[in-house]
């Protein structure tokens, strides 16, 4: 990946000179089947830049997940600097919502008191449930109700490879009944930067627009892309090995672990565990596994949840160095 970094054609992207950002573009779009797709710098931006060409009037409404990453982890900026209102339904544990519920909270165009509803977004794989995959019933759901009242439908599909490689199907299965995608390269793809928003002709045009405005105009950008390049070359096994060995992980602190905390099921790259034993917090067991000349890293997500993920600089090695470190810290605190 350094190597293709270094020997990079690059050329002036805002100007639209850069050939290798035009490749990757076009190679990621083509694998969506989507029409064209703009390069950006990071999965919030993709998301920022999409909702802001869907919902291009202020006052207009998008409707996604309470624990959707737009929702939760990109400090409310569709409202922020685009003016959209947010309205959020509860997310169930495979990362979907209530149909009905949905169907419900859709505004009447008629009714002047209310925001225009615009815009659905889905997650998949869901990053706060677990790294779950979403139902495909549910999706083709959704682009049913978005049909039925001329509504878009958007995918955050930072982790759509890992939900590919778990479903044994391609992206473009899996994105077919979206109208468009925000597709993170620099999470299990492996790239150190780079997302890659995918739609319509008319669509990537007003993304490009609105990367400018947000500071994303790119001048040099072909050595990043050609990481991408290099990270899409053999995605779908590498995150298999992720999968296989998030799984092992989960099973070995389940083993370990069953009266300080419940693993949740794991259908991808990442392991949440949610501590049950009085007295001790997600951050007290985080802090234990952090201690010491072999630090094994985690994040808390909450008091009582923590999370964890398998990605492509974790080697096997790493992952018998946290089974045996996630031991002596059971130990301990089972210990008292």
């Amino acid at each position: 990946m350094r190597e293709a970094m270094a020997l990079a054609v690059v050329g002036d992207d805002v100007f639209d000179e850069c050939t290798t950002v035009k490749e990757l573009e076009n190679n990621v779009a083509e694998m969506f089947g989507k029409q064209k797709g703009a390069f950006v710098c990071s999965g919030t931006m993709g998301n920022l830049a999409s909702v802001l060409a869907h919902c291009d009037e202020r006052g207009q409404e998008v409707i996604l997940g309470d624990k959707s990453h737009i929702c939760l982890y990109e400090q409310g900026g569709i409202s922020t600097l685009g003016g959209v209102h947010s309205r959020q339904l509860n997310n169930f544990s495979d990362g979907s919502f209530d149909i009905s519920n949905l169907r419900n909270v859709i505004r009447p165009l008629y009714d002047p008191h209310q925001p225009h509803t615009k815009l659905i977004c889905i997650e998949n794989s869901h990053n706060f449930c677990a790294g779950a995959v979403v139902p495909e019933k549910f999706i083709r759901d959704v682009r049913s109700v978005c049909d039925e009242y001329n509504l878009s439908l958007h995918l955050d599909g930072a982790r759509i490879f890992n939900a590919a490689v778990a479903e044994g199907k391609s992206v473009k299965e899996l994105c077919k009944e979206f109208d468009t995608a925000s597709i993170c390269l620099s999470k299990g793809v492996g790239a150190p930067v780079g997302t890659v928003v995918v739609g319509d002709e008319k669509f990537i045009w007003k993304i490009k627009r609105l990367r400018k405005v947000l500071g994303g105009g790119w001048r040099q950008p072909g050595h990043l892309a050609a990481a991408c390049q290099v990270g899409l070359n053999d995605v779908y096994s590498r995150l298999a090995a992720d999968h296989r060995r998030a799984k092992r992980l989960g099973e070995a602190f389940e083993n370990c672990g069953k009266d300080l905390f419940k693993v949740k099921p794991i259908q991808t790259n990442i392991i949440y565990i949610e501590v049950i034993k009085d007295g001790i917090t997600a951050k007290d067991l985080s802090d234990y596994l952090a201690e010491g000349p072999q630090p094994v890293m985690s994040a808390p997500f909450s008091e009582t949840l923590l999370r964890f993920v398998t990605y492509s600089d974790i080697d096997d090695e790493m992952v018998n160095t946290t089974e045996r470190k996630m031991a002596i810290v059971c130990e301990k605190l089972a210990k008292g």
